[in-house]
C-alpha cells in the first residue's frame, strides 16, 4: 500500500489540474487546527483510525527571545499532553524556530531550551 500511494504521489499528483486545491481539501482532515487541544484531540481520532501522528508548531524563525520562548513553550505543552492522553505521535522540533541559528540571541540560553524539551521527551 504504501508503495502504491508513494507511486501516485511522485507520478500522477503533480500532473492532475488544480492538484494544491484538492490536497487543502483532502489535508484538512489531517490538519490539527490552531490550538494544541484542537490537535490532541486530533491525534487520538486518528489514532483510533490507526494513525501515528506527527505534531509540528507552526510559528515564524526564533530571532526573539519571546518567539523562542513562546514555541519551547508549546513544544513542552505537546509533549505533556501526548503523554497524558497517551496518544501515539512525536513532535518535529524545528531548531531554527528555537533560535539555535539566530545571532541575536544567548546560545546557552537557547541550547538549555531545547535540551529540557528534549529531557521532557524523554
Amino acid at each position: 500500500m504504501k508503495s502504491l500511494l508513494k507511486f501516485f504521489f511522485f507520478k500522477f499528483w503533480p500532473i492532475i489540474p488544480y492538484h494544491t486545491k484538492l490536497m487543502s481539501i483532502t489535508a484538512g482532515k489531517f490538519s490539527a487546527g490552531k490550538g494544541i487541544e484542537e490537535a490532541l484531540l486530533l491525534g487520538k481520532k486518528l489514532n483510533a483510525e490507526g494513525f501515528h501522528c506527527l505534531f509540528n508548531y507552526a510559528g515564524d524563525h526564533g530571532d526573539t527571545p519571546e518567539i523562542r520562548d513562546r514555541a519551547a513553550e508549546v513544544y513542552g505543552t505537546l509533549i505533556e499532553g501526548i503523554r497524558s492522553q497517551k496518544i501515539w505521535a512525536g513532535i518535529s522540533i524545528k531548531l531554527g524556530q528555537l533560535g539555535m541559528f539566530s545571532q541575536n540571541l544567548h546560545r546557552e540560553k537557547t541550547r538549555s531550551k531545547f535540551f529540557a524539551l528534549v529531557e521532557k521527551a524523554y
